[in-house]
């Protein structure tokens, strides 16, 4: 989920509004859904989406990690040994091929090129 609560949503318009202030762009549409969100966007020069949108994300990415992450940690006294609990599932991933990752993710995997 890209969005838990409305809150997420305001957060994020905000993003949008101080990432522009750093790359100025045009902004033609966006819907926020709670699992994605599309955006029409029209940039001024070479290589402003490619400064914009991983700031944006970034941003948003760490606004949800503090805001999220930190209450549901303070809430179970935290979670410092997540890692090494979780640690076997990264191994046996990580001997996977990347390829095979990517299918489990799709509906009807075709070959990646």
């Amino acid at each position: 989920m890209v969005f838990h609560k409305a809150g997420d949503y305001a957060a994020f318009l905000g993003a949008m509004a101080d990432a522009t202030a750093r790359t100025p762009r045009d902004l033609l549409g966006y819907c926020l859904m709670p699992n994605h969100f599309p955006l029409v966007l029209r940039p001024h020069a070479d290589g402003d989406l490619s400064r914009w949108m991983p700031w944006l994300l970034t941003a948003h990415a760490r606004r949800c990690h503090r805001h999220h992450v930190s209450a549901r940690d303070s809430q179970r006294g935290g979670d410092r040994d997540w890692h090494s609990r979780h640690s076997a599932h990264r191994t046996a991933l990580g001997s996977l091929p990347l390829a095979t990752i990517r299918s489990f993710c799709v509906a009807t995997p075709c070959p990646f090129t």
